[in-house]
């Protein structure tokens, strides 16, 4: 601990230190067990050679043994505040910890998902968003760059080839593919209680910059996947997946996963941007020029424009009643359908059918004057935020 506060006074009150600069051009990126390994061969030689990385790696080992074995929470937290602005001055740290955190995935899914302790999940995830995005910038010149390799572990017939299996040079790609994939089918499903900090990360990665959210579009189809989440197994979407919520008396929240579903869609270029050749205030990327256009796939729009999905989220946020969400709800539809008079008259039409049916079940069911319940109120609004933008 003596050794981390030194090094934090040196970061403090050296405006040069001799540190490894914001972008480097970190190459031979694969997950290797040399780069894994908290201290590889003689440990005791590479700490002399590279102190602050060695450092850095310790500390880490030392602070999931804090929390995970010793149980100490309030160590945890700290050790984790100290460790955030050293992992921002030290590129290659960055680029092991995501790493690290990549073989060890169950460290990942205890800290991030299944914590009790909201502090230590929101320090966790802050320090991953740091590597996350200092690890991103450092890799923008090979982001979507593939390598390959030939597969030696799969049976083949006699005379027959082993496959080649592409892989991504960026480890922060690689890393991704995970997270956004087999943890967000599996862990965050069965952890929909404490998925806030998850979709924080998620967000932030997304946000970070034009290649990271064209990964996510193009690469991942996250607007698909965010909605098919969001839908929670309901039409039209079917699956085997967990099935989030306690019955008909707790869902998950939707704040998070509409705010990201909503960034998604105006980061997109539609038809009807184009037909105007105008971008509405909604739009991310306006005015970025034609290198920074990623067009809304068919298949989203596809999903999107269905009845079951509108009635299903004007419900959903009707149920977090918050202005945010009202708002966020309104620019997804004014992005969807700027431009487009087919698409404003079925989103008008659908929730103005949807408004009907509910004061109709409340009549029927209600004696005396009814009440209208949150969810109405939030649908009128959400129509009237959406016809005033």
């Amino acid at each position: 601990m003596s050794k981390l506060k030194a090094l934090t006074h040196q970061y403090k009150n050296d405006p040069n230190p001799n540190l490894v600069t914001y972008k480097v051009a970190y190459k031979g990126s694969f997950i290797g067990k040399e780069d894994i390994n908290i201290y590889e061969g003689d440990w005791r030689q590479s700490l002399t050679d590279n102190p602050g990385l060695n450092i850095l790696k310790f500390a880490v080992s030392m602070a999931f043994d804090i929390v995970l074995k010793v149980k100490d929470v309030s160590g945890f937290v700290q050790w984790m505040k100290l460790l955030k602005p050293l992992f921002e001055r030290n590129a290659p740290a960055c680029l092991w910890f995501i790493k690290y955190i990549h073989e060890n995935k169950d460290i990942l899914e205890k800290l991030l998902l299944e914590h009790p302790t909201s502090d230590v999940r929101m320090e966790f995830s802050n320090l991953l968003k740091t590597t996350i995005d200092v690890t991103a910038k450092n890799e923008e010149s090979y982001f979507f760059d593939q390598d390959s390799y030939l597969d030696f572990s799969v049976e083949k017939a006699d005379n027959a080839e082993f496959p080649e299996v592409k892989i991504y040079r960026s480890s922060v790609v690689r890393f991704m593919q995970y997270f956004f994939g087999d943890l967000l089918d599996t862990k965050v499903r069965e952890n929909w209680r404490r998925y806030d900090e998850y979709f924080e990360c998620l967000k932030d990665f997304t946000a970070s910059s034009f290649l990271a959210t064209s990964f996510m579009i193009q690469r991942q189809e996250a607007i698909l996947r965010i909605l098919e989440f969001i839908m929670n197994n309901k039409v039209p979407f079917s699956s085997s997946k967990t099935k989030m919520g306690q019955g008909n008396f707790e869902h998950p929240k939707i704040n998070q996963t509409l705010d990201l579903l909503c960034y998604l869609v105006r980061s997109t270029y539609t038809s009807g941007i184009d037909g105007l050749n105008e971008y509405p205030d909604t739009s991310v990327f306006q005015g970025d020029g034609d290198d920074h256009k990623l067009s809304l796939p068919p298949s989203d729009v596809t999903f999107l424009l269905k009845k079951e999905c509108l009635n299903e989220l004007i419900s959903l946020c009707g149920e977090d009643n918050s202005e945010d969400t009202k708002t966020t709800m309104a620019r997804l539809l004014t992005h969807l359908s700027w431009g487009d008079n087919n698409v404003s008259q079925f989103f008008i039409s659908t929730m103005i059918d949807y408004i009907k049916k509910q004061v109709s079940t409340i009549s029927n069911t209600s004696s005396g004057q009814p009440k209208l319940p949150a969810v109405l109120d939030v649908a009128f609004k959400i129509v009237t935020a959406f016809m005033k933008m």
